[in-house]
């Protein structure tokens, strides 16, 4: 082929634009595989990441609850963890997975007294193989993991309870009851009697009198006596502090420092023992403070 003819050929083909279309498309088409892929893959992620995770929260619990009730020991935790995953995973693994191998699972067992709690955690994960359009890009699985934490408890021998009391120490509490005081019935006062005119006869003066009369409880009087008849029978019921944990914190119009909580009632009967009326009344402290010690 002589120059001059090959020349025009070459500016020919070169400047051709047919067939673009198509070579795009197949420069592309992978790549909108992928994205395709992808886009259908994520929403399968999201919804088998969800589905693990009621499967490891609902065995965590399950497994927690058992040991609380006695139902399975210790040594038989991690068996009966696996085994709910597996069951509650059952409808929706592909075929071939695994996941009873793939499920760890931690126990930590706490004592306080005579109760005894368990804090299980449950983690499953397998692989989670992908669509074939993300296949055709160069995928093949996706690793799903994911962990879920229950606390449950129990007494081993008896029911157990925990009691803060907020007390009232205001000056109204100086007030007397109804109640006459058994122990000291009466009391005695004086008082104005026998008005009369001084010497100089201009202004009536009275002499004074001692008389008697009943001896009332005073309200902080009727808390202490109520609190010890309390604390005498949650001795009684529990003896050797094993059961029974007690806190008390006061008020007036401020919080005063609280007898934290603790077993038995020693800390509380000395508190209570010796609380004087006084001041004036804002219990919202207090009630806090009782009721953030207990939760």
């Amino acid at each position: 082929m002589s120059t001059s003819f090959s020349h025009p050929c070459l500016r020919r083909m070169f400047s051709d634009r047919g067939g673009n279309f198509g070579i795009m498309t197949a420069i592309l088409m992978p790549v909108l595989l992928g994205a395709a892929g992808m886009a259908i893959q994520v929403g399968d992620i999201l919804l088998s990441k969800q589905q693990l995770q009621e499967a490891a929260d609902s065995a965590a619990l399950a497994t927690a609850t058992a040991l609380a009730n006695g139902t399975i020991q210790t040594s038989q935790a991690e068996t009966f963890a696996r085994n709910f995953v597996a069951g509650q995973m059952a409808n929706y693994l592909q075929s071939g997975v695994d996941i009873t191998s793939g499920t760890a699972v931690n126990v930590q067992t706490t004592t306080s007294g005579k109760s005894t709690s368990y804090q299980v955690t449950v983690s499953p994960s397998y692989d989670l193989a992908v669509n074939p359009l993300m296949q055709a890009v160069g995928f093949g699985t996706q690793h799903l993991s994911t962990s879920g934490t229950t606390t449950s408890g129990h007494s081993q021998s008896q029911g157990s309870i925990s009691m803060f009391l907020a007390l009232d120490k205001s000056g109204s509490m100086g007030d007397a009851t109804a109640t006459v005081n058994a122990d000291d019935p009466t009391e005695s006062f004086t008082y104005d009697c026998n008005p009369h005119l001084n010497k100089k006869g201009t202004k009536i003066i009275y002499d004074t009198c001692t008389g008697s009369r009943a001896h009332y409880y005073t309200k902080i009087e009727a808390l202490k006596i109520a609190a010890g008849n309390l604390f005498g029978q949650l001795n009684s019921a529990d003896p050797n502090a094993e059961y029974v944990r007690t806190g008390a914190v006061s008020y007036d119009i401020i919080q005063y420092s609280p007898s934290s909580l603790a077993w038995g009632t020693a800390g509380v009967t000395s508190y209570v023992n010796a609380l004087q009326a006084s001041g004036g009344t804002n219990s919202s402290g207090a009630m806090s403070t009782a009721y953030t010690s207990l939760t």
